[in-house]
């Protein structure tokens, strides 16, 4: 070891900056949602939305926009997929346009 420090000993200024006995924690909360306001729903009216990549991550999507309530019409939503034979059940239960035309 240099400096002539022995094993577990520090220099000033190698713990991050912080001072001894304060511990990184977290500060009060802010915002806190006032007791009887309920979230509104936001409903995508007169669009149409194309995702390129109906994977896993696709998928979550589409399971956002729908569940618990439909944000938009089925007729409204278009999926892409280089195999669309190999679309997850949940995805093929549904009456959405799917495709391989990117």
């Amino acid at each position: 070891l240099s400096g002539g420090r022995k094993e577990g000993e520090e220099e000033e200024g190698e713990k991050g900056g912080r001072e001894e006995g304060k511990k990184k924690g977290k500060g009060k909360r802010k915002g806190k949602r006032k007791e009887g306001k309920k979230k509104k729903m936001a409903y995508v009216k007169g669009g149409r939305i194309a995702l390129i990549g109906a994977g896993h991550l696709g998928s979550s999507v589409v399971k956002g926009l729908l569940h618990p309530t439909p944000l938009l019409p089925y007729s409204d939503l278009f999926l892409t997929k280089r195999r669309p034979n190999s679309l997850s059940s949940y995805l093929s239960s549904l009456p959405i346009t799917v495709t391989s035309d990117h």
